[in-house]
């Protein structure tokens, strides 16, 4: 496959929103990258094919959208949030607010949860008798009780009283990730939008608006907002609040996801209860720059590095970094299959205050020896 630009524009202004964006990565490494997730050689191989009659339409088809975002971050190493906020901003693939945050739930299905199977971390469930039977993602706890991630937050119950849909429900990004909850007014004049959870979702300042880290502290505010109160609403997450939060948005030409998206997967480590700590999580994993685990692989014997190219029966990763690991070995070329046992004989026995994961594949070239 192989898109067919009118001219340079936008590519280039994507991968310098990369290169300012992205952790270490330069603006030819990102033009390089662009080229070769359009088809192309290389980026002069691109510029060379200016003017030609497009082969493709990019922002009518999803799974060109996903396939370009993930080749990109896994060329690059880095975020796949981050590279779908160039791509979007810099209107490369024309994408909507609502079909950046309905990707966003696709890619996380696909990298993180897998399959929405009963029982099973990430999927999507209903429990008749709350919330109206409302739709939540599912994070199985222990003695028979279960936690789900709503669109509003996490809410609880006996896991007797969980329903799996036989049909199959589309994915969604809770608002409780991206939708602002109201705004701060900094001194230096700028206007800052934070979550329910009040982590920093978006600074605009001088009508431009900037993607904020959601560990990020916000000094020197002057006054403080809340849509629900300016709507005189008891809700937030719906009904007239959650209108003039679209409104915010739509006004200052926000059609992307904010990096809180990123702390999704966090909130499904063990353990882990809230997006305070999700986002600790998420900030630790920025702190690591695509470098190896040193989380000991094992195959029949233990083994102290990953070798590219192989794919390996197992990994044993210590109990509640499990989604950060994933990443690191995800940004290097690796992908975990399932959790479910392998017939392989002789393996080790799993040691205390490790879990199991299984099927690690290695997915950046065709080489999948074991």
């Amino acid at each position: 496959m192989r898109i067919v630009f009118d001219d340079t524009k936008r590519p280039l202004a994507a991968a310098k929103l990369l290169a300012r964006h992205a952790d270490q990565v330069s603006l030819s490494e990102a033009q390089q990258a662009i080229a070769r997730a359009a088809g192309y050689r290389d980026w002069h191989e691109l510029k060379n094919s200016i003017g030609l009659k497009l082969s493709v339409s990019p922002h009518d088809d999803v799974n060109t959208v996903k396939y370009f975002i993930l080749h990109v971050a896994d060329a690059l190493k880095c975020e796949q949030g981050d590279v779908q906020y160039a791509l979007t901003k810099s209107r490369l693939f024309s994408l909507t607010l609502e079909r950046n945050l309905s990707l966003r739930a696709i890619i996380c299905r696909e990298l993180f949860f897998g399959p929405s199977e009963r029982g099973a971390v990430g999927a999507l469930v209903r429990v008749p008798a709350l919330r109206g039977g409302e739709l939540g993602y599912l994070k199985p706890d222990v003695d028979g009780y279960s936690r789900i991630l709503y669109n509003s937050g996490f809410g609880g119950c006996a896991s007797t009283e969980v329903i799996t849909p036989k049909v199959t429900p589309e994915d969604f990004t809770p608002s409780i990730l991206w939708l602002p909850y109201g705004y701060w007014r900094v001194s230096d004049g700028s206007i800052v939008a934070f979550s329910r959870d009040y982590k920093p979702l978006w600074r605009i300042n001088k009508g431009v608006a900037e993607p904020t880290n959601p560990w990020e502290w916000i000094p020197d505010i002057c006054e403080e907002f809340w849509f629900r109160e300016i709507a005189r609403s008891t809700t937030w997450s719906y009904g007239p609040a959650r209108d003039l939060a679209m409104n915010f948005l739509a006004e200052n030409r926000i059609f992307e996801a904010p990096r809180l998206v990123d702390a999704m997967p966090f909130l499904f480590e063990q353990g882990e209860k809230n997006v305070d700590g999700a986002v600790k999580r998420l900030e630790k994993s920025k702190l690591n720059t695509g470098r190896a685990s040193t989380t000991p692989i094992k195959k029949f014997e233990r083994v102290s590095e990953l070798k590219e190219g192989r794919s390996y029966p197992f990994i044993d990763f210590p109990v509640g970094d499990e989604i950060s690991m994933q990443l690191r070995l995800e940004q290097r070329g690796w992908r975990i299959a399932h959790r479910l046992p392998v017939q392989v004989a002789d393996l080790p026995p799993v040691r205390d205050g490790y879990s199991r994961w299984y099927g690690l594949d290695w997915i950046r070239g065709s080489n999948t020896e074991i």
